[in-house]
């Protein structure tokens, strides 16, 4: 070949990728309406950076696009749900967690999520019918705990409440939102002495937050310990937010304690007449004067902290209290592993009426019914329960009514009780190790 042919070649090629880098440049990056296209999964990652930050609309915008462009992208979907949970859009964040379970009817995320909305609607039984359905790791993480929790302290079982928030607690002793539940628990139901206890943990566990510190104050005021309620209340509360307070923990008192769980969890005011505490018949409706002047938000702000709990994986945290030495003397202690005190160990050698550590089941309006649970958890458990007999013990209820506790016969020792309980667990019973009178 020529010379001169050579060279028309090599121009030939030159001016090829010319023309084609020209089109390139002309054309530019492909766009779909005006935008770069990204696949599913880097549209999630954008939008998850957006949710960190607080910016929920281009979360949305961008969760949205993916799940349009990739209607089974579970990443995508569960993102829109999440952010939709977030900003109080239940029906929205409910549709679309349904859709998540139609393409993967086992998603523990959207189990989970379907039942937090259910619970800020007030529909336990429902939640609870999406909690059961939950296995796997989401049934150990603490949020399924507490909203498990929440559920059955919204239907007035807080024996039941505290069992779970308890069981919560054995995978994670120091969770800020499990404390604050099951102390608020406690006090709903009336026992003061452990709810002061395990607020108190609360509160010293974290100095960033008061949200433990109020709850204790509504505790010692539900006790009837107001001045030292007061007192407590004066060293983070304004003189404008102190009397507003005190009218509304007065209110509690005059509660059912489901009517409690509702008004604290929930933030409701009004209920259907029915018999309250310390009231033959009368209408649950906060009195008007005391509605004018409580908060829009409790400073009991439970119902705050619910919508915390909801967010993902936000914990609370509180601020160092005094010592809760003026509690009202309660008939059973607190659960060993949310004890705010040092560890006791029960002395050798003592009589049968001292105190030992029982694993609680459960807890059943009758005896009946509460060997029937035995029966049902003893084929649950495997071999876990074999070696073992039921104890039940009879509490009365300030209402005048009786419930019959289920306790593991024949344990009494701490660390017995303890390693009991988490054979348990493994086998997804719930339980809770209580100090208790043999």
């Amino acid at each position: 070949m020529s010379q001169i042919g050579r060279h028309n070649i090599f121009l030939t090629i030159l001016l090829s990728g010319v023309l084609l880098l020209a089109g390139c440049s002309a054309q530019g990056p492909k766009r779909v309406n005006g935008e770069l296209v990204f696949d599913a999964d880097s549209l999630v990652n954008m939008a998850d950076g957006f949710v960190k930050t607080g910016d929920y609309g281009n979360a949305l915008r961008l969760y949205q696009r993916a799940a349009t462009e990739n209607p089974e992208h579970l990443g995508a979907k569960l993102g829109l749900a999440r952010t939709y949970r977030v900003l109080g859009a239940a029906d929205a964040s409910v549709e679309i967690y349904q859709s998540v379970l139609k393409l993967d009817p086992g998603n523990a995320e959207a189990q989970l999520g379907i039942s937090q909305m259910l619970i800020r609607e007030n529909k336990p039984d429902a939640a609870l019918d999406y909690l059961s359905q939950i296995t796997g790791p989401m049934a150990q993480d603490y949020r399924y705990f507490n909203i498990r929790g929440l559920a059955y302290d919204l239907k007035g079982d807080h024996e039941q409440a505290q069992i779970t928030y308890g069981a919560g607690l054995n995978n994670e002793p120091d969770n800020i939102s499990l404390l604050n539940n099951l102390g608020l628990s406690f006090a709903i139901q009336g026992q003061y002495a452990p709810a002061i206890r395990i607020l108190s943990k609360a509160a010293n566990l974290d100095v960033n937050n008061k949200t433990a510190l109020q709850n204790l104050v509504m505790a010692y005021a539900l006790s009837g310990e107001e001045q030292a309620a007061k007192e407590m209340a004066a060293t983070f509360m304004t003189e404008e937010e102190i009397p507003s307070s005190f009218q509304f923990y007065k209110w509690l008192g005059s509660l059912t304690s489901k009517q409690r769980a509702q008004a604290i969890f929930l933030g409701l005011r009004d209920f259907p007449p029915e018999a309250t505490a310390g009231q033959e018949v009368a209408s649950a409706e906060m009195p008007e004067q005391e509605m004018a002047a409580a908060p829009e938000e409790p400073l009991d702000p439970k119902k705050k902290q619910l919508l915390e709990i909801l967010k993902e994986d936000q914990q609370t945290s509180e601020v160092e209290t005094p010592a809760a030495g003026a509690a009202v003397e309660a008939a059973e202690q607190p659960p060993e592993e949310a004890a705010a005190e040092p560890d006791q160990e029960k002395p050798s050698g003592v009589a049968a009426t001292e105190k030992v550590y029982r694993v609680q089941l459960g807890s059943y309006p009758s005896e009946k019914l509460a060997l029937a649970g035995w029966n049902r958890l003893l084929k649950k458990s495997g071999d876990v329960l074999n070696s073992y007999s039921p104890l039940t013990g009879e509490v009365s209820r300030p209402d005048g009514t009786a419930l019959y506790r289920l306790y593991v016969s024949d344990v009494a020792e701490k660390a017995e009780a303890r390693e009991l309980c988490s054979r348990l667990k493994e086998q997804n019973i719930d339980c809770l190790v209580i100090y208790t009178s043999r």
